[in-house]
């Protein structure tokens, strides 16, 4: 290892004054390489009284740098052929001496050519952001300083070597971006050229609603993202296409270089809550500006009061709180997440406000409460008390005349809401429950080769308590998963879907399945497999009292699709793509690239694919097309409204079923979608409201949910306990369904 320590000549500070503090800087690299000459930056933070320093390394020879004191700096070393991160140093008092080392990686040079249009100019300079590719154990997040651009539009800048994604920044230019590029030590690697386009603008202005500061304020500009889970490269690559800048003295910010879409735009600064606001459109060719201030507020106070304040066996609840993201993802780790205390209260302090997901636990893990989304959005309604209406139940669980001795999980084992109770051997159990009412309860008993679902109805008396008679139907199917080849397949899942849900079926060594006390009619079977294979849907009449099978299951090779979301202000970022084959297959699920485009695998045999786009910024729309038209183009528009379907009073006892021009949408995009809008589709005696649906024909059939869904061919449709509506929704309208 080779130390060199940075010389400074004292006439390079003298314009610095006193009180001064010491430091010593030390760059060195994981080798014997011979440095080459170069020098450091210094940068002063928040101090517009200091001067930036460069400070030339010597071949050889030592001093100290003497900087004032208080002071911060940022700290970058530029050498050939070497990189360093930026790092940031705080001279907290007179006479204090700090030392810091420098570590150089080994670089390499990216070089590259800018075109513009006729009316822009060059840029002078282009910066590169440099992101160590999802997946990598390097952190690097860095920008280059200056990358010199001359009258041709060449350039060549100094990054860390190995593999990288870079962002290319130019004045109010759309930023480019490359993923994963190869950057060799020393070497030099061309991008290629990047044709340069004015971007969109946004401003705006921030008020402080709390204690005064000197802290600065920043602004963020991140892509608005459409409701569902976001996870992998792509997660962290959307995230680094976000910009920020400092907020002016008096409140005023510019983003200039936007890609006209959708947006969050946050406001942040220390001992404040961020301030965000969602979703703002930027337009293209032209500045945005925001017509109310992003007003900034101290942090809250969230107390949550558990009634009661034990659980069933005395112990503490314990509590999961985890903020929500403008999708409705789940934001870093959770706020709270352990015991309240004894008397039942759980504070949460320094909080932002917003939306929570709230899960409430007994002492042995089965979560009592889940409620998905929790507004908290002012000190008002910062106070919470919970209410667990606790529910004592003793129960049998039967199979004809037989007991069943096993697990008994109330709500399914991957219910929001679920509790466990062991059936002895002679099928009893008791325990405590939340509520009364209808559940869908798994029994799990592997002695008597049971794995099945069935739906009870609990009722509570006066004194809270309730006998529960738990009876499975006495029913058996059995089969096999083979390949495209007819060969038995031994690593496959299959599940079994009623009108109540999904079941497991476990399979054999030899790729034979069998499986008890599935619910009696139309089941739907279905297998995955290894490599994204999958099976089409197979419809099975369940009959009590009668063997059923043998079923075959043929897997086959999931299918690549991939595409793009494109609007008239250019590629959509961010949109939720849900795709399912038409006749039965396995859907999948993408979010668009910056660049709006989207991979995905489907597995099916038929040629038709649907797709649900929910796109920022952009109303709801439902496609189809076939599997040889991949890749395929979304077009989106601002044309929509909002549905709303009256519903009857027990609605917990209802199926439904909702077209867009004669395209099934899903319950579950559907939902995601109010919820993204801030609407709880779905409450008991009221409408179903749904915002921001493409203007089009709709459809809505409602009937009991005791009729099986027999979904191959949808026979529920035409029973007289069926109810249908329809109407056209226009643009900007609000269409009214009453089945």
């Amino acid at each position: 290892m080779r130390f060199l320590l940075l010389l400074v000549v004292a006439s390079s500070l003298s314009a610095v004054q006193q009180p001064e503090a010491g430091l010593q800087l030390t760059v060195y690299t994981n080798g014997e390489a011979e440095l080459s000459s170069g020098h450091v930056i210094l940068e002063p933070v928040l101090r517009r009284d200091l001067e930036p320093l460069i400070v030339e390394i010597p071949a050889t020879g030592v001093l100290e740098l003497k900087l004032p004191a208080p002071s911060s700096w940022t700290l970058t070393a530029r050498l050939d052929g070497w990189w360093s991160p930026t790092q940031r140093v705080t001279l907290r008092s007179e006479d204090s001496k700090l030392a810091r080392k420098i570590q150089l990686e080994p670089a390499g040079t990216v070089t590259g050519k800018l075109t513009v249009g006729r009316d822009a100019t060059l840029p002078e300079h282009i910066s590169i952001r440099v992101i160590a590719p999802p997946g990598s154990d390097r952190e690097i997040v860095t920008e280059a300083a200056d990358c010199p651009v001359d009258e041709h539009g060449h350039f060549a800048c100094s990054v860390p070597a190995g593999s990288m994604d870079l962002a290319l920044r130019a004045g109010d230019f759309v930023p480019h971006y490359k993923w994963q590029v190869p950057v060799a030590p020393r070497k030099k690697l061309d991008l290629g050229t990047f044709a340069l386009v004015k971007g969109a603008s946004l401003a705006g202005w921030v008020e402080v609603d709390g204690p005064e500061s000197s802290a600065p304020i920043s602004v963020s500009l991140a892509p608005w993202l459409a409701p569902g889970q976001l996870y992998g490269d792509l997660a962290q690559r959307l995230r680094y296409t976000a910009t920020r800048v400092r907020v002016d003295e008096d409140g005023f910010f510019q983003l200039a270089g936007v890609t006209a879409g959708t947006y969050v735009v946050t406001a942040e600064r220390d001992g404040l809550a961020p301030s965000t606001v969602s979703p703002i459109e930027v337009w293209p060719d032209g500045e945005t500006l925001m017509r109310a201030s992003i007003v900034m507020r101290p942090p809250i106070t969230i107390e949550l009061i558990l009634e009661p304040a034990r659980d069933w066996r005395g112990e503490p609840w314990r509590l999961r709180v985890q903020r929500l993201n403008e999708s409705g993802g789940y934001e870093g780790d959770p706020v709270f997440d352990r015991p309240a205390s004894t008397d039942g209260i759980a504070t949460i302090e320094n909080q932002a406000p917003g939306r929570f997901l709230l899960v409430v636990d007994d002492s042995v893990g089965n979560p009592f409460v889940f409620e998905s989304e929790v507004a908290i959005l002012s000190e008002t309604d910062a106070s919470r008390r919970i209410e667990l209406d606790l529910i004592q139940i003793t129960g049998e669980v039967m199979l004809g005349e037989e007991p069943i001795e096993g697990t008994v999980t109330f709500g399914g084992r991957f219910g929001p809401t679920h509790v466990s109770f062991e059936s002895n051997e002679d099928g009893e159990f008791a325990g405590w429950l939340p509520r009364d009412g209808e559940w869908r309860v798994l029994v799990d008993a592997p002695r008597q080769d049971i794995y099945a679902h069935v739906i009870t109805d609990v009722r509570a008396n006066r004194k809270d308590e309730a006998e529960v008679e738990i009876e499975l139907p006495d029913t058996y199917v059995f089969g096999h998963v083979v390949d495209e080849n007819g060969v038995r397949a031994t690593i496959a899942e299959v599940m079994a879907f009623d009108d109540h849900g999904a079941t497991m079926v476990f399979l054999d060594d030899d790729g034979s399945f069998s499986v008890r006390a599935l619910p009696v009619g139309i089941n739907l079977f279905w297998a995955t497999g290894p490599g994204d294979r999958a099976s089409d849907h197979t419809a099975v009449q369940v009959i009590e009292n009668t063997p059923i099978g043998p079923i075959e299951i043929e897997l086959r090779d999931a299918v690549p699709i991939s595409g793009r979301v494109q609007s008239y202000r250019g590629p959509v970022a961010g949109a939720t793509i849900a795709l399912s084959p038409l006749g039965g297959g396995t859907g999948d699920q993408a979010k668009t690239a910056p660049d709006g485009t989207f991979r995905a695998r489907v597995g099916t045999s038929s040629s038709t694919i649907k797709a649900i786009v929910s796109p920022p910024g952009f109303p709801l729309k439902a496609f189809t097309f076939a599997v040889d038209q991949s890749p395929v183009t979304f077009y989106v528009s601002d044309e929509g409204g909002t549905l709303e379907i009256e519903l009857p009073e027990a609605t917990d006892r209802i199926i439904g079923v909702v077209w867009q021009d004669g395209v099934e949408l899903s319950s579950a995009s559907l939902t995601q979608w109010a919820r993204a809008h801030g609407v709880v589709s779905w409450e008991k005696g009221q409408r179903l409201v749904y915002p921001r649906l493409a203007q089009g024909e709709y459809r809505v059939c409602l009937g009991p949910r005791d009729i099986s869904l027999a979904l191959e061919s949808r026979s529920w449709l035409e029973s007289e306990n069926t109810r249908c509506d329809r109407g056209f929704l226009s643009a900007g309208g609000t269409l009214i369904l009453a089945p």
